[in-house]
């Protein structure tokens, strides 16, 4: 009953670009982000519990794909919780043709006639939120005016690109995926377990932005909400935090550059009492979108967390 008075609250709340990052904005369907070729990248995914952003929940399924024992989400969005669970309920009971006309198909988007197999198995919460769709056919209710349109790419997500890929995250997806009603910031709060690895999209990129040097600037986001949640909530021997993602990035070397210098500078502080020390590095990702954005790769940047 709770999320459904939440979800009431949430769709009568004002959508567009300026409410991105309120509880009740606008829902992205997708990534634009490569998440298949940096997931793979991340040891720690394998075999562990993961925590993703919530977003579109690719960033779960792809976890999911890689090998994760089981995936917890989060966002600041609680209206994401009901793009997972449409996401999640289509994938493990209808064909992947269905999918992707659902969601990528101008003729076909959200068309009632191919979730109707499925209806009874969707929350109330998710019921009311497609009501409401079909009702005003707002596209302001997602984040992309057509929300089927060329910013995302089937390249990036291994279950869009691969029909094959398709078939074994309908095999392996659970019931449920556990949302938590969270932004970064207040996480920490609502945590009850470890994880192996965690997966933050690019929230790095709207935080401490008044801050224009980037060293200065990690390290700011490193102290402030890296560290707490890696103390109490992260594996302490091989934990890894997905920290950033970049979109086309010109000097890739001087990121590079950037992540072992603050390795270096965590590893020789004095000022850093934990039991455990932090290694930064950056993984070079081809963009799955470089027909819009360019060519220079993106970048995924990643927080070991290991034993002294």
């Amino acid at each position: 009953m709770a999320n459904l008075i939440k979800t009431v609250y949430a769709l009568n709340k004002k959508k567009g670009w300026d409410h991105v990052f309120d509880w009740h904005g606008p829902v992205f369907l997708f990534t634009n982000e490569n998440i298949k070729e940096y997931a793979s990248q991340i040891p720690a995914i394998q075999g562990g519990k993961v925590l993703a952003v919530g977003a579109g929940g690719d960033h779960a399924f792809e976890a999911l794909l890689n090998g994760a024992k089981q995936v917890d989400t989060f966002d600041i969005n609680c209206l994401q919780e009901l793009v997972i669970e449409l996401k999640q309920k289509m994938i493990k009971y209808l064909p992947r043709e269905q999918f992707m006309h659902f969601f990528l198909d101008k003729n076909h988007f959200f068309d009632p006639a191919i979730i109707w197999p499925i209806w009874k198995t969707l929350s109330p919460s998710l019921r009311l939120f497609l009501e409401r769709f079909y009702k005003t056919e707002d596209m302001s209710m997602f984040i992309y005016h057509k929300s089927y349109s060329t910013c995302y790419s089937l390249d990036g997500c291994s279950y869009l690109a691969d029909p094959q890929a398709y078939a074994e995250l309908k095999r392996i997806m659970p019931d449920k995926i556990k949302f938590i009603h969270s932004d970064l910031g207040g996480l920490k709060r609502k945590l009850t377990q470890k994880y192996d690895a965690m997966l933050l999209s690019n929230i790095y990129a709207y935080m401490n932005q008044d801050i224009e040097d980037a060293s200065t600037r990690l390290s700011r986001f490193y102290s402030d909400t890296l560290a707490p949640i890696a103390e109490d909530f992260l594996t302490q021997d091989g934990g890894q935090i997905c920290l950033n993602y970049m979109w086309s990035v010109a000097q890739p070397e001087k990121v590079h550059d950037l992540m072992k210098n603050f390795t270096k500078y965590r590893a020789e502080s004095i000022d850093d009492f934990t039991d455990n020390k932090h290694s930064f590095h950056a993984i070079d990702v081809s963009p799955a979108r470089c027909d819009i954005m360019g060519f220079c790769p993106d970048m995924a940047v990643v927080m070991t967390q290991k034993t002294r």
